[in-house]
């Protein structure tokens, strides 16, 4: 059942996001669910949660309510159970302050022999260290939601020198940095672009450090990249579930364009490889940033092309199939006039299913003459 945003005034939780946050299922029940919780909260409403606050549950509830709400944890005591019961208050506010998470006991009095008790200390302070941090300028891995409230500024806007580190997740879960482009010494290529690094390649210098980031961005001839960064949990998922999985969040994160019907192209690591061991064979010691800098853009000039062509060959698909559905749209309008209207839908459909077959049929030809550009074997 769908709801509305901002609809509610409560939502209660009583052990609800427990037993979503079992430890082998991991943290995709768990975050979905307080996405949805936090979506249909009213400003000023609030989620109330009942928990026994194991530590991986703690450590996703205070992460998920940072900007934007103002967080209580409160002690509850069970005459019946040695258990503890906590009740975390998140109220939703308009702002986008990061507060301290506010207790209604002495932290001391909830006994460090304690193993609940123990977990929920370190958890608060350890939450609150973070948000104090954040406070004083330090770098915090943002999520999603985060962003999208403007935690970081207005996203629709490229600034340049930005750089964001932060996670994602819908079907899967991601950690990612977007980048916006720091110099512009010719026009971008791409508006905003997506590069998928894969975990064997996460480490290297290209992709973990800063330096190597801007570098990735200068070369991608992008205004905006969005570094996504893949690890074990994506393993047996296809590039394209990956892709279908990001599309939506990723389109949040786009700088405004004039071009609405611009696509957000996607680099895999296969289509760039060769790009990334002609870069690395450019950080020579003995050459300069310029001679470098320059190195590296010469070695990004195929992968450019390729990027082109297999736009342009999508596009030119795209644009043939329109063509021959607007062939029988006019047979269509031309039939109403001469026919009953049935006998005309009918030979619109047949019009239509055949117009889509005809131009999937010419699909593997479009493969094949992809392969033969880029130098692909069969």
């Amino acid at each position: 059942m769908q709801l509305g945003d901002e609809s509610f005034d409560t939502v209660l939780d009583k052990g609800a996001l427990d037993a979503l946050m079992e430890p082998e299922v991991g943290t995709k029940l768990g975050s979905q669910y307080l996405s949805e919780a936090k979506r249909v909260l009213k400003p000023g409403g609030k989620f109330i949660c009942l928990t026994l606050a194991e530590s991986h549950v703690l450590a996703l509830l205070f992460s998920s309510f940072r900007f934007g709400w103002k967080m209580t944890v409160h002690s509850i005591s069970q005459k019946r159970s040695s258990l503890k019961t906590f009740m975390v208050v998140a109220e939703k506010e308009k702002s986008t302050v990061l507060h301290e998470i506010a207790s209604s006991f002495d932290l001391l009095s909830l006994g460090r022999n304690d193993a609940q008790g123990s977990g929920m200390c370190e958890a608060l302070e350890s939450e609150n260290q973070i948000r104090r941090d954040c406070n004083n300028g330090s770098d915090l891995l943002y999520s999603h939601e985060d962003l999208i409230l403007g935690v970081k500024g207005d996203l629709a806007e490229l600034t340049g020198g930005r750089r964001v580190k932060f996670t994602l997740g819908s079907n899967f879960s991601y950690r990612a940095v977007l980048l916006d482009a720091q110099k512009q010494t010719e026009p971008f290529v791409y508006h905003c672009g997506v590069f998928l690094v894969p975990k064997t390649r996460a480490h290297e210098w290209l992709f973990c450090s800063e330096e190597g980031q801007w570098q990735v961005v200068e070369s991608s001839r992008a205004a905006r990249l969005i570094m996504v960064y893949l690890d074990s949990s994506h393993n047996g998922v296809s590039m394209e579930d990956i892709q279908n999985d990001l599309s939506p969040m990723v389109t949040q994160l786009a700088p405004r364009n004039d071009d609405e019907a611009a696509r957000i192209p996607y680099v895999h690591f296969l289509v760039s490889q060769a790009y990334f061991k002609c870069a690395y064979e450019c950080f020579d010691r003995r050459r300069n940033q310029e001679e470098i800098s320059n190195c590296v853009e010469h070695c990004s000039v195929p992968v450019v092309k390729s990027q082109q062509h297999f736009e342009n060959e999508m596009a030119q698909f795209q644009e043939r199939l329109n063509r021959s559905l607007v062939v029988c749209q006019d047979k269509f309008e031309a039939a109403k006039l001469q026919k009953i209207r049935p006998e005309a839908v009918n030979e619109m459909e047949s019009c239509v299913h055949k117009a889509i077959e005809e131009n999937l049929n010419t699909l593997p030809h479009i493969v094949q003459r992809m392969k033969t550009a880029f130098n692909i074997a069969n």
